[in-house]
């Protein structure tokens, strides 16, 4: 069943993608097509989750299957009746635009490789954000829904990347699942197709933007060896700069086609509701990206500014402002964390220097690294430097793309030093630098570019430069990348070494999906440990957790007859019992009668954990 969840994902992107660029002007190439078709289809697949669920249609696999392949089966059938389907034979021939997407294909599927490597170099996943992304993603595949049902507040405690969090992350993973036996496996996997996906839309982006192929080709590569970008931790940042690629595509196509504007609306509405502080960002760069082509075109861009203040309104009528009024400000500012602290940086406080930019340390931060590598940077400063002094004869519609590169790359920079700037807020300064790759990879491309043309004026052969260039580029940038991404990363949630190796004990002896509850939940850290040992326990039974809080006190008839009425076969106590307050006394007191009683059977037990058998 996990072929088939990843066969039904691309076929959902595809369909989706497809469906909605019926009636526009696509690329004649056969490889940029169809790729772009996964890159709008996302951002369709996005919005679906949400506005299928306000109309309380089940978020169920099957019916996004069936919506997905509507029109493309429609179109199939009359295309056949017609006789006119044709079989594009030139995706197949040596050509150099083939030849560079399958040179972009076989880097990305490296990628991919490097970054499955990694997420299952460990068992179980690391951190607390990606612990409480299964929680939601467990609660999708399970109630097809990313509602609540009751107290709401308490709930939202449970689930943070749950309403009124945007949901489009946890919910499309959750889809995913509901074919899948193991959700750990379900969202490593998918969360590392989207990174990779992300890089390949990036190309063909580039490749209009820039109306450079080369230039897009090496920017993507240099994009795939920064150590700053996109790691493979599991979080909604992930999918939300992802979409930035297709959106900006989409963008891009408007001067070919203006019918591109409804996919364009239809991805920044996805960006908009997929992420609450990459969406603010997005909204700046592209207000970048509109003023500077406004001023070179020297007119007013309606298609453009339309496209960026309708994609808000959808926003605002699809989702925020229903789950605003669904919550009131307090609940939803809580669940969106805006406090007046937010964006205080995880670098508790220090400020990023130079050796930051250049460090290409085999140590780094697990959600957003830091550093560009010493040789990419200076790469990227020399190009900024050639670029800047060469900014007037670049000042035509062609090079456009060069004046907002450098502004985007100003942005990000100064996105980074945020905490610096009297601001009334920030956003989360540390994960500006997934931003600043964004920028710095493309300045770094089109440096390179003019040094091979100056190379080429001075009859010198550019290899002398490009290929030591390549090298140090691979050393100092992609193999301290490499590194970090498939080093084992810790696993945050165990208080202590042995607690981990009895919660490992229980994902290698007990079956897959068996139902165990942790009588202590540790303000739900427990249920979380479960959740991520590819476990089940309803950690949504409010009624449960509330008999849960009071366990030591009940008698273990009582206990026994609460947890084999909800269908639970195991359950544990962990250390968490000592640090939610029990008496460890009183704890090993109620584990001894357990045992006594022949109704629970000790299966495994250390300093860490007792696991027993509900008979």
């Amino acid at each position: 069943m996990s072929l088939f969840s990843i066969i039904l994902f691309f076929v959902y992107l595809w369909g989706f993608g497809f469906s909605v660029t019926r009636f526009v002007k696509h690329s004649e190439n056969f490889w940029e097509r169809n790729i772009m078709y996964l890159g709008v289809g996302l951002g369709v697949y996005s919005l679906l989750v949400i506005i299928l669920n306000w109309i309380h249609v089940p978020l169920n696999w099957f019916i996004f299957l069936i919506l997905s392949l509507i029109v493309p089966v429609v179109y199939l059938v009359k295309s056949l009746k017609k006789e006119e389907i044709n079989f594009d034979t030139k995706m197949f021939k040596l050509t150099k635009s083939n030849l560079r997407v399958w040179v972009l294909l076989v880097l990305a599927f490296v990628l991919f490789l490097v970054y499955v490597k990694g997420s299952f170099s460990y068992p179980w996943v690391e951190d607390g954000d990606p612990f409480e992304h299964l929680l939601g993603i467990e609660y999708v595949a399970e109630k097809q829904t990313w509602f609540f049902e009751d107290n709401v507040l308490e709930k939202r405690s449970l689930m943070h990347y749950l309403e009124p969090y945007p949901p489009t992350y946890d919910a499309i993973i959750g889809i995913q699942h509901q074919v899948t036996n193991s959700i750990v496996w379900t969202t490593k996997i998918f969360n590392v197709f989207l990174i990779t996906l992300g890089h390949i839309f990036f190309y063909f982006f580039l490749a209009r933007f820039m109306e450079n192929k080369n230039k897009a080709l090496f920017a993507s590569f240099l994009l795939i060896i920064i150590p700053c970008f996109l790691s493979h931790f599991i979080w909604s940042s992930t999918l939300a700069i992802t979409l930035f690629f297709p959106a900006f595509y989409c963008l891009e196509m408007i001067k070919k086609d203006k019918k591109w504007m409804y996919p364009s609306i239809a991805l920044i509405t996805a960006i908009m509701i997929a992420q609450p502080t990459n969406n603010v960002i997005f909204g700046i760069m592209f207000g970048i990206y509109w003023i500077v082509k406004s001023i070179y075109e020297k007119k007013f861009l309606v298609p453009e500014f339309l496209v960026g203040v309708v994609g808000l309104i959808a926003s605002l009528i699809i989702y925020w402002i229903p789950i605003l009024l669904r919550f009131g400000w307090e609940k939803f500012k809580i669940g969106l964390v805006i406090v007046p602290s937010i964006g205080l940086d995880v670098n508790e406080g220090n400020f990023y220097g130079l050796s930051d930019f250049m460090s290409s340390a085999l140590n780094n931060k697990i959600d957003n690294p830091i550093g560009l590598g010493i040789v990419l940077f200076l790469l990227v400063v020399v190009s900024a430097i050639i670029a800047l002094v060469r900014l007037k004869k670049l000042a035509s519609k062609k090079n456009l793309w060069v004046t907002i590169t450098l502004l985007w790359l100003l942005f990000a920079f100064l996105g980074l030093h945020q905490a610096r700037l009297p601001l009334p807020f920030t956003l989360f300064a540390y994960r500006f630098w997934a931003i600043f790759a964004i920028p710095a990879v493309m300045i770094a491309a089109e440096g390179v570019s003019q040094i091979i043309q100056l190379c080429k004026k001075l009859k010198f052969s550019h290899y002398f430069v490009t290929i030591p260039l390549f090298v140090l580029l691979l050393a100092t940038s992609a193999y301290p990348k490499y590194s970090v991404q498939t080093a084992m990363w810790p696993a945050h949630a165990y208080g202590s070494v042995e607690e981990m190796m009895s919660y490992e004990w229980v994902r290698n002896s007990i079956p897959q999906n068996s139902y165990v509850i942790p009588l202590c939940n540790d303000n739900d850290w427990s249920d979380r440990k479960i959740i991520g040992l590819d476990m089940m326990v309803e950690f949504w039974d409010l009624d449960l957790r509330d008999f849960r809080r009071g366990w030591v006190n009940k008698s273990t008839d009582e206990i026994h007859t609460r947890l084999k009425e909800k269908g639970y076969e195991f359950t544990t106590i962990d250390s968490s019992c000592v640090t939610q307050g029990y008496d460890p006394e009183e704890v090993q007191k109620k584990a001894e009668e357990m045992i006594g009683t022949g109704k629970f059977q000790l299966i495994h037990q250390n300093t860490g954990l007792l696991v027993f058998k509900i008979i």
